[in-house]
């Protein structure tokens, strides 16, 4: 949060005990400015409740940062900041030393009303997945290892969802349930909230353990039972706080207390943890999110000479599209097949220049898996920009939640003896791939989801010096009508890696020592100005990269790793055929706000689904119950494991 420069010369205000706006006679929703104690009404919803936006008229008058909520404070020194600067809420580590400059001591205070994060949360707990059985039964709370749940920190169900999802799978438990003793021997952090394997350990703990049940019995054995629609019961379970402050450090939207999209977490968290393995010097089976990794491959067809090329690009994740069917028709189930159908259907590229036929044709471009992984994250596409507004595709799928589902037609085969390889594009060599990859992905991803094509928006970015995001839009507006040809072929000038820089030997041998070659660290180094460990998020988030494009491998000593050390990535030799997992729900109309739940396939002892002992358990936050009857139909994410 900005600081601010209170201008109040200390006497008491008066107006705090008078409760009301200075302009109005608005009693709630009350903000005082942290500069001089003027109180101003909140603001105008857009149905006319709310405020009439004098704290924020207040600021653009004065230009005063910062106000409180009153009615928030507590003794404690904590209550609601806004940052008008940062137009969001920010924690003030000084809001006592504040408030006593302008007249009010936080001991005598007591908290008359709800904060921002707790309406927030109440909103989208009205959002709430049905916890009665079709029969009007209440749903039965569990207990036991593997059924703890979450509790909401606020607005937090998204990062619960995620993390139940991921923590059933094996590989986690296997790599987080033992060794927690051992890592707090060595661990080398002074305290373990600064440190993420402390918090996965504990994290893994607390909800197989079972020592945080959402069930616990009462004074007479029995398990106590749960009006789950009642909020004042008393709550269970563990609370992620330090987890998520230590995963989430240093981003911009995950340290932050408003809702996120749950399969953006689960991808982030995924990435988190990976590069923290391979810092730790993990390989192969230690990383447990090596499971979701796959090749998939790209195959594009010229129709005039029938040249083909094929190409390959590790990934991790897979986005369904989602046909969006007529309104009178929104009971219609639409098989999750022919959602992958779509997805590897024929993409048809106009005005192909062919590099074999030199003639502007028409190509072909298909996906295929390459190879699968051993657990398949399917996001699919729920929301589409309709006038620019994102909306809410409430198509229902047809996904078994206990048969198998093949994948098999879907393999590829790469290029077949029949087949004549397209030679590469004039103009495009390995080095115009490298320019290619120096584009910041999180701006392409801005630029893309605006509709631009891909193409143009590399270009764009490395036109206007892979900066700014809003410029590199400008660019695209200023050249919209040559956006339907392809982008042209981008130049050494616009990337910024300097080949000549030197880079220290000795972190080449860290980096080596970690598993990397010394082509990838000296490309990775030579990217991050010489730092270690922006070098290994780069090449966590390039391991496709060989490094090769700067310095030719036959002038390196070889790789750090031994051919038998080398792994492929994803499964290759078995039939692919999948059962669902876990998978997320999400209820409201944007990703970004609503509410999100979980639903885990459990082995119980004792009882099960065709003898198999298995049930499907929902996780609701921190409730837990068993859900007979799943509604995979409108899942969000599905993860899917291969058998």
């Amino acid at each position: 949060m900005y600081l601010v420069d209170n201008k109040n010369t200390g006497n008491p205000i008066s107006q705090v005990s008078e409760k009301h706006c200075k302009l109005c006679d608005k009693d709630e929703n009350l903000w005082m400015c942290l500069e001089c104690g003027s109180i101003g009404c909140g603001r105008k919803q857009y149905d006319g409740s709310g405020g009439n936006n004098h704290a924020i008229e207040h600021f653009n008058e004065t230009g005063h940062k910062a106000s409180v909520k009153l009615g928030t404070i507590e003794p404690n020194g904590t209550a609601d900041v806004y940052c008008y600067i940062c137009d969001e809420n920010r924690m003030d580590p000084f809001l006592a030393k504040h408030l006593s400059d302008i007249g009010i001591q936080v001991e005598t205070q007591k908290k008359t009303e709800k904060g921002m994060s707790e309406l927030e949360l109440e909103q989208n707990l009205k959002l709430d997945f049905s916890m009665v059985t079709e029969d009007g039964k209440m749903l039965e709370p569990v207990s036991g290892s593997g059924l703890t749940g979450l509790r909401n920190l606020g607005n937090s169900c998204y990062l619960s969802a995620a993390v139940q999802c991921v923590y059933d799978l094996p590989s986690f438990k296997s790599r987080y349930e033992k060794g927690t003793t051992d890592h707090y021997l060595e661990c080398t952090h002074d305290l373990p909230p600064k440190c993420l394997t402390c918090q996965l350990y504990k994290l893994g703990d607390g909800l197989w353990s079972g020592r945080y049940q959402n069930a616990p019995e009462n004074s007479t054995g029995n398990k106590e039972s749960w009006n789950l629609g009642n909020s004042s019961k008393t709550q269970y379970g563990i609370q992620p706080r330090m987890f998520k402050d230590i995963i989430s450090k240093n981003n911009e939207e995950f340290s932050q207390m408003r809702q996120q999209d749950s399969f953006e977490f689960l991808q982030f968290m995924s990435k988190q943890i990976s590069l923290l393995e391979k810092k730790n010097g993990k390989r192969g089976n230690d990383d447990p999110t090596k499971v979701f990794d796959f090749e998939a491959e790209q195959r594009l067809l010229c129709t005039n000479c029938q040249c083909v090329r094929y190409s390959k690009q590790l990934t991790s994740s897979i986005t369904l599209p989602i046909p969006k069917i007529p309104e009178q028709e929104n009971s219609k189930l639409v098989s999750i097949k022919d959602c992958f159908d779509e997805l590897c259907r024929d993409e048809i590229i106009e005005d192909y220049n062919c590099p074999n036929c030199k003639t502007k044709t028409i190509a072909k471009k298909t996906l295929r898996f390459a190879s699968f992984p051993k657990v398949l994250v399917v996001q699919t596409n729920r929301f589409e920009l309709v006038d620019w507004v994102p909306t809410k595709i409430n198509t229902l799928l047809d996904v078994p939640s206990n048969d198998k589902i093949n994948l098999e037609k879907y393999r590829g085969t790469g290029i077949q003896e029949n087949e004549r390889p397209m030679p590469e594009d004039e103009g495009r060599t390995e080095s115009t791939d490298y320019i290619y990859e120096q584009v910041d992905s999180e701006k392409l991803q801005s630029l893309t989801e605006t509709g631009f094509p891909e193409d143009w928006c590399k270009y764009a970015l490395l036109e206007t010096g892979n900066d700014s995001t809003e410029m590199a839009m400008n660019y695209l507006m200023e050249n919209i009508d040559r956006l339907s040809g392809p982008a042209p072929q981008p130049t050494q000038r616009n990337t910024r890696i300097n080949t000549e820089m030197d880079v220290d030997p000795s972190l080449i041998t860290m980096l080596c020592d970690m598993g990397f070659t010394p082509a990838q660290s000296k490309r990775a180094l030579k990217e991050t100005d010489n730092d270690m460990e922006r070098a290994v998020d780069w090449l966590f988030s390039h391991p496709e990269i060989t490094g090769e494009e700067i310095e030719d491998s036959n002038n390196n000593e070889g790789s750090c790793l031994g051919s038998d050390e080398t792994e492929n990535v994803g499964v290759s030799d078995k039939t692919a055929e999948y059962k669902l997992a876990s998978f997320i729900s999400h209820k409201g109309n944007s990703i970004h706000s609503g509410h999100y739940v979980s639903h885990v396939k459990k082995k119980i002892e004792g009882e099960g689904i065709e003898n198999e002992n298995e049930y499907w358990v929902l996780f609701n936050d921190d409730h837990v119950v068993k859900q007979p009857h799943p509604a995979t139909d409108s899942g969000y994410v599905y993860i899917l494991k291969l058998c």
